[in-house]
């Protein structure tokens, strides 16, 4: 009979949910994901929204979302920090000049971490050779 491994259990931590999306609104198309990603912190989480914005293309965006876009990474970011710390979800959309609307997004989540939690000793599994011996 194998040995019982000692379990111990998972730790539930609190992480920031980053999403970044592509959506091509009118034409059938499901968002689809450019980054999926867990922070460790809203200022992680948010950071990555400002570095993704700040180094669009120029040429895929109008002079209008690109001022509003750096407005965003310089000011707006605060208050998306502030929000997160809340309990707040948090995102910010632009349009390209082909209508594709690229959406980030980040929440606040509680989620079970496995990492740390391993088994100290792990028995190992039976030789399917000495199951057909047996």
């Amino acid at each position: 009979m194998p040995e019982q491994a000692d379990v111990t259990p998972g730790v539930v931590e609190r992480g920031f949910w980053f999403e970044a999306l592509s959506v091509e609104l009118g034409r059938g198309v499901l968002p689809q994901p450019r980054e999926l990603r867990m922070h460790e912190s809203a200022q992680a989480a948010v950071r990555a929204i400002r570095i993704q914005v700040r180094t669009l293309h120029v040429a895929s965006i109008n002079p209008a979302e690109i001022f509003r876009s750096l407005e965003w990474a310089d000011r707006g970011c605060i208050q998306a920090i502030a929000a997160l710390h809340r309990g707040e979800a948090c995102g910010f959309t632009l349009i390209t000049q082909s209508g594709v609307h690229l959406e980030w997004s980040v929440r606040p989540v509680n989620y079970l971490s496995l990492i740390g939690a391993a088994c100290t000793h792990i028995p190992p599994l039976p030789s399917p050779r000495a199951e057909l011996n047996a």
